[in-house]
């Protein structure tokens, strides 16, 4: 058994994010081409070819990675489009379940209702008078 006096390991705090003096710092001191601080690129319009969110996505160009970095970063893109594309499907499926589950929920309630009917109308059967009318 061990001894109630231990104490566990104490974990160190989480560091403070930085501070607006240090984003300014950050900023000032990084390329004009960084591409974390490049504005967004326009999403394309819709209505072109495969239209959506499907035909605007592109991946980076290879000029800002370099030549050997290129080829991992579309393997990479493209994963990342199967994930979301695969991921959509998911969600679309669970909907369809759900829907469906609520269907059987439903139909099972029913079941039950028009068993509990039947059970009482055959007991009331073998006595001989009708059953009272059922308040539902």
């Amino acid at each position: 058994m061990g001894s109630f006096g231990s104490k566990g390991r104490v974990l160190p705090t989480r560091p403070r994010p930085p501070g607006a003096e240090q984003l300014r710092e950050d900023v000032s001191g990084s390329r004009a081409a960084d591409p974390v601080l490049a504005p967004p690129a326009e999403p394309a319009a819709a209505g072109g070819e495969g239209g959506g969110a499907r035909g605007a996505a592109e991946p980076p160009p290879a000029a800002l990675l370099g030549a050997g970095a290129a080829e991992g970063v579309e393997s990479l893109f493209g994963q990342s489009r199967r994930y979301v594309e695969l991921n959509q499907r998911l969600q679309e499926s669970g909907g369809r379940l759900r829907a469906g589950c609520e269907g059987l929920r439903r139909a099972g309630t029913a079941l039950d209702l028009g068993l509990a009917r039947l059970r009482r109308s055959a007991c009331w059967g073998l006595s001989g008078p009708e059953p009272p009318a059922a308040s539902s």
